[in-house]
């Protein structure tokens, strides 16, 4: 009983540590997605400007 806790525990554990890869991927993805729409906004106004 108690080994079936500890797998548990270390399944649990490796499920975390999945979410946080992919948590920290799609919050990575979506700033370049900020950059690259910044970036966009900056040269189309420099370009209505001239």
């Amino acid at each position: 009983m108690v080994s079936f806790r500890n797998l548990f525990e270390f399944v649990a554990v490796l499920e975390i540590n999945e979410l946080s890869k992919v948590i920290i991927s799609i919050i990575s993805t979506l700033r370049q997605v900020q950059v690259a729409i910044f970036f966009t906004s900056m040269a189309a106004s420099i370009l209505l400007i001239k």
